[in-house]
C-alpha cells in the first residue's frame, strides 16, 4: 500500500490511500466524501474489533464509553490509548488494517 505522506491523521491517510488504490477517485466528490465516511467507520470498526479482544474487562468497559459511546472520537487519542493498554497493539492493528485494505481493494476491483 501506498505510503501515508500528508499530515492528515493516520486514519484519514489510511481511508484515503485505500480509495486511491481500489481505483476510486474518479467518482463525484459528494459521493466520495459519503463513501470515505463510511470507510472510515468501517476501519474505526476493525479498530474495535481488535482492541476489545486484547483488552481485560475492565480496560473493554473503559474503552466502551470514552470511544464507543463517544460521538466526537479523536483517532489520535484512540491509538495512544490502544498503544498504552494492548501489547504489541500497533503490530496487531497493522496486521488487521492490512486485512481490511486487501478485502476492500479486492471488493472493490470485482465491482
Amino acid at each position: 500500500m501506498a505510503e501515508q505522506i500528508n499530515s492528515k491523521d493516520p486514519m484519514s491517510n489510511f481511508v484515503d490511500n485505500l480509495i486511491t488504490e481500489a481505483g476510486l477517485t474518479g467518482i463525484p466528490d459528494d459521493f466520495l466524501e459519503i463513501y470515505k465516511a463510511n470507510l472510515m467507520a468501517q476501519v474505526q470498526r476493525r479498530i474495535g474489533i481488535i482492541a476489545i479482544g486484547e483488552l481485560n474487562d475492565e480496560k473493554k468497559a473503559e474503552y466502551v464509553t470514552r470511544f464507543i459511546e463517544e460521538n466526537d472520537v479523536d483517532p489520535m487519542e484512540m491509538q495512544k490509548y490502544l498503544v498504552e493498554n494492548v501489547s504489541d497493539f500497533e503490530n496487531k492493528l497493522q496486521i488487521g488494517l492490512q486485512e481490511l485494505a486487501s478485502e476492500f481493494i479486492s471488493a472493490a476491483k470485482q465491482s
